[in-house]
């Protein structure tokens, strides 16, 4: 569920925006592999080419850490709050996202100080799709 959560967001921002998110050649791991191959032959990227980079965690520090050394605009996916139910024979499984475009200012005028507003989409996620979906616009009054 969290792989094609990543790789439906993935394909808005600059495909190499995401790329960069993996460290080449340090995973052992065939899926990794096999999901940031997928990226790369994928047709569908760079839907908005305005969004530089794409951020994509659960972890605070890590985020943070990892946002601190970008500039430019960047799609934001955070998710959390994981729970399973078990009814009836099958098992549905929840966990909530947060999807936000933001960038960074600087100290002197620019088009993003002026232009680019962050939205906000969060709800939830289930195995068979999104529910309580909602959208917050935070325009600087």
């Amino acid at each position: 569920m969290i792989i094609d959560i990543f790789k439906y967001y993935a394909g808005f921002p600059k495909q190499d925006g995401v790329t960069s998110l993996f460290v080449a050649g340090r995973s052992e791991n065939n899926t990794y592999k096999q999901l940031l191959q997928a990226l790369q032959e994928s047709a569908t990227h760079s839907r908005i080419p305005e969004i530089d980079h794409y951020v994509f965690g659960g972890s605070y520090e890590a985020v943070k850490t990892y946002i601190d050394t970008l500039s430019g605009i960047y799609l934001f996916v955070e998710f959390g709050e994981f729970s399973s139910t078990r009814q009836r024979g099958s098992i549905h499984d929840t966990f909530r996202i947060a999807v936000t475009i933001a960038g960074k200012k600087t100290t002197r005028p620019t088009w993003l100080n002026w232009h680019c507003f962050p939205i906000r989409h969060s709800g939830s996620y289930t195995s068979s799709g999104y529910s309580s979906l909602q959208t917050r616009q935070n325009i600087p009054g």
